[in-house]
């Protein structure tokens, strides 16, 4: 599920970049597109990598341990990992 959303934030973000500058040539300062525009893919770039090393996440809880003739034998942690 994270993927998917990362992949449509990331293709939304560049398709905003395409759509607010692509606008017609003007006399002025030319560096804030590509400033802008780097700082986007530098952002969506980052976003991927933060989310692709990502270690796997554990809950552990205590649950009671019986035998087959239900005599308690104590508890034991039990860890779930995704």
């Amino acid at each position: 599920m994270t993927n998917r959303v990362t992949k449509a934030l990331a293709a939304g973000a560049a398709l905003l970049t395409i759509v607010a500058f692509a606008a017609p040539a003007e006399a002025g300062s030319r560096w804030v597109g590509p400033a802008i525009g780097g700082f986007v893919a530098g952002t969506m770039i980052g976003a991927a990598a933060a989310g692709a090393y990502a270690g796997p996440a554990y809950t552990c809880r205590y649950v009671e341990q019986y035998d087959r003739w239900g005599n308690y034998l104590g508890t034991a942690k039990v860890c779930r990992s995704w």
